[in-house]
């Protein structure tokens, strides 16, 4: 019996001997395993920038190319207003005369009323 008790009492102390180790181990790691854990979650937030960065851009170009399309549109009504600013007249119809334009009017306005009877 006092041999297994010897027995025990080493194995206890092998095993204290291997726990302290082991927290001296970890507390002349730690620097480097908190290191790593920082760099772990700096590459994450680095990722999700990255992720941001690209909807961000993808939207500029995006509304760049509305903007260029609202710009087109501003200058072909710039470019009409100094027309009829400067006298200049642009038909929109294909009509010669005002008077065929007044029967076609006419004829619209009579298919629109026959529509609605």
């Amino acid at each position: 019996m006092k041999t297994q008790i010897a027995f025990y009492q080493e194995s206890f102390s092998h095993l204290k001997e291997t726990i302290d180790e082991y927290e001296k181990t970890i507390d002349k790691y730690s620097a480097i395993i908190d290191i790593e854990n920082e760099i772990s979650v700096l590459n994450d937030q680095e990722s999700l920038s990255r992720e941001q960065y690209m909807k961000i851009s993808t939207d500029l170009e995006q509304k760049q190319t509305e903007l260029d399309a609202i710009k087109t549109k501003l200058n072909i009504f710039i470019d009409e207003a100094d027309s009829i600013y400067s006298g200049v007249y642009t038909p929109i119809y294909d009509f010669r005369h005002s008077d065929e334009y007044r029967e076609k009017l006419k004829s619209v306005r009579e298919d629109q009323k026959n529509c609605i009877r």
